[in-house]
């Protein structure tokens, strides 16, 4: 049961990782184009 209590988790970060990144580099664009 906590083993896939920790892959849910670990899966969860893993896309919020991704999405925080994705969002940085969005951000990055706009003040690239922005200047």
């Amino acid at each position: 049961m906590s083993l896939i209590k920790w892959h849910i988790m670990v899966k969860y970060k893993g896309t919020q990782l991704i999405e925080m990144a994705f969002f940085n580099g969005r951000l990055g664009q706009l003040e690239v184009i922005s200047s």
